[in-house]
């Protein structure tokens, strides 16, 4: 993974991190009553939690270090 790919995944985490900031401003009732709002934070989150996984697998894989497989 070049350190291209790692900026775009950064500068595409920041755009969901933003969308989800913006969402935070709307009114507590009105966002849960709103599927659709409600709805894209999810998908926004997913996304992220997603970015953020991603990077952490490109770290793990560019540094040869261990994964740690916990088993629940």
């Amino acid at each position: 993974m070049n350190n291209d790919r790692i900026m775009e995944k950064i500068v595409y985490l920041d755009e969901l991190l933003f969308e989800l900031k913006e969402l935070a401003k709307i009114n507590k009732k009105e966002f849960i009553k709103s599927n659709i709002l409600t709805s894209a934070a999810e998908n926004y989150l997913r996304k992220a939690l997603q970015v953020v996984i991603d990077l952490a697998e490109d770290m793990v894989s560019k540094n040869r270090l261990r994964t740690l497989h916990i088993i629940l």
